[in-house]
């Protein structure tokens, strides 16, 4: 499903992008739409994507090594 492009204006990373760049990249984006508490990667996945928060809050957490969640 393609996402507004005018969603990307709002994002300071994409200011310097015009209005047909925007539209360029909101058709390669994959829209995600997550549960409460439902995963959205983990330690160790690869880093070859980008997160870009329409609505809503991610948490970020890791274990420590006395086994302790740190957030």
């Amino acid at each position: 499903m393609t996402i507004n492009p005018e969603i990307l204006s709002d994002i300071r990373l994409f200011d310097l992008l015009d209005s047909d760049d925007r539209q360029l990249l909101a058709r390669v984006i994959e829209s995600l739409e997550l549960k409460p508490g439902e995963l959205l990667f983990e330690k160790g996945d690869p880093g070859d994507c980008l997160y870009v928060v329409e609505s809503g809050r991610i948490e970020l957490s890791i274990m420590n090594f006395a086994g302790e969640r740190i957030v």
